[in-house]
């Protein structure tokens, strides 16, 4: 979690990994969620920051529409 990261901890960007030299807090800020087909590994920010959201998605009782009419 972001806000477990601690001074002198390296991060990956896309310029190649960068260590944590300050940390300031900050007011809280509005988020929202992302998906990305396939992955959920994205860069973010003008510093390109690679993140990682590894948060559980919600459970799904439908099946997914290619799946749908598969039973025999």
């Amino acid at each position: 979690m972001a806000r477990e990261l601690k001074t002198g901890e390296i991060i990956r960007t896309l310029a190649g990994p960068s260590r944590i030299i300050e940390l300031k807090q900050a007011p809280v800020q509005p988020v929202f969620n992302l998906d990305v087909a396939n992955t959920r590994t994205y860069f973010v920010g003008a510093a390109a920051i690679l993140v990682h959201d590894n948060t559980l998605p919600p459970p799904h009782e439908e099946k997914p529409p290619f799946d749908r009419g598969a039973e025999s």
